[in-house]
């Protein structure tokens, strides 16, 4: 079985100096979830991934190649803006920050929207692939399979598994990164995952973003997503966070960029004929308790939400004023280059239940 969740988010903050990035790290003592990290690893790990798949008909056969998180979308501009004539820019809040501007129709629009979220984005937006991550349950390189077989070995571990990550390669070692990890991961097994941003040290100290939420509310939420789980899902089914219903818009008011729409989860099982077809109980639960799966960490579904939102925006730019989208992502290196990082595990270790 193969399942996860997310949704929700502004805040502004940064592209940071190298100094920054060396700072945020992650101490699973604090979150009480073990990850894999490379230098866990003695050998070769296949850290990245590349898949497209766009529209609902693509994206509904998908399940099997990308079952994690997928974002294709394209937001719609507001009714009577030519988008084709839009302009982007870089705009420093202070030595540390840097902000999404906008120019349309002479007017200036500011992203509240950090860094290390919309930059990526647009690095994201401008590669051929839609899959942002997805996690697989067998190792594939030796070095991964070595690993395997030595955490199967101890007692501990017994009847547990292994999740094994592939990023795209635009997100792969960058702090966005590790909120979809999480986001890909959650549902795999909520009530303890749910913990995993309580391990990233650095971020709120330098970030000016906060990982604090109700923990009742979580406790409350994580448990109710996971007991729905175990009522109607089923090994081997498949959960992708997708973004084919999101309705993305743009709002232009007040001189700030707002962007709008949620992704979701679709759940799918494979029929006697090898085809995916949906799990209808388990989607309607997620359509009818968003604010539940939000809850069981708002922090992560605010980032990835954040980040979802801004790679349709970038889409739609792309699509309307390529020109400009290719000028405004080739001058973007630089300050990608300074963004807070985190390195993003290769696998999430799940115990047994």
């Amino acid at each position: 079985m193969s399942l996860r969740i997310m949704v929700l988010f502004t805040v502004a903050v940064s592209a940071a100096p190298h100094a920054v990035a060396q700072q945020i790290r992650y101490d699973a003592a604090r979150s009480n979830v073990p990850l894999v990290f490379a230098d866990d690893v003695s050998g070769d790990v296949r850290s990245t991934f590349s898949f497209r798949a766009r529209g609902e008909e693509e994206v509904s056969r998908a399940f099997a190649n990308a079952s994690g998180v997928l974002f294709q979308g394209v937001a719609s501009a507001p009714r009577g803006v030519n988008a084709a004539k839009w302009r982007l820019n870089v705009e420093r809040d202070s030595e540390r920050a840097a902000r999404l501007i906008l120019l349309a129709d002479q007017e200036k629009y500011s992203s509240p929207s950090p860094a290390w979220v919309w930059v990526v984005a647009a690095k994201f937006a401008a590669h051929r692939a839609t899959g942002a991550i997805t996690m697989v349950d067998d190792p594939e390189t030796p070095g991964e399979k070595q690993f395997a077989r030595r955490w199967n070995s101890q007692s501990a571990n017994r009847g547990g598994r292994l999740m094994w990550a592939r990023y795209h390669p635009a997100i792969h070692n960058q702090l966005v990164g590790f909120f979809l990890f999480a986001a890909d991961g959650m549902l795999a097994d909520p009530v303890r995952v749910r913990t995993i941003t309580d391990g990233v040290v650095g971020l709120e100290q330098n970030c000016c973003f906060t990982l604090s939420f109700d923990r009742t509310r979580s406790r409350r939420a994580a448990g109710a997503v996971a007991e729905m789980i175990a009522l109607e899902a089923e090994p081997g089914d498949f959960a992708m966070l997708n973004d084919l219903h999101a309705k993305q818009t743009i709002q232009l008011t007040s001189q700030v960029l707002r962007l709008t729409g949620e992704p979701t989860y679709q759940f799918a099982r494979r029929n006697a004929r090898r085809q995916f077809e949906p799990i209808g109980p388990l989607n309607r639960f997620v359509k009818s308790n968003r604010g539940t799966v939000r809850d069981v960490n708002p922090a992560v579904a605010a980032v990835v939400t954040d980040f979802c939102r801004h790679v349709a925006f970038f889409n739609l730019v792309q699509r309307q004023a390529p020109d400009e989208f290719a000028r405004f992502n080739a001058s973007l290196d630089k300050i990608e280059s300074r963004l807070p990082r985190l390195e993003s595990p290769v696998a999430l270790p799940l115990s047994a239940q």
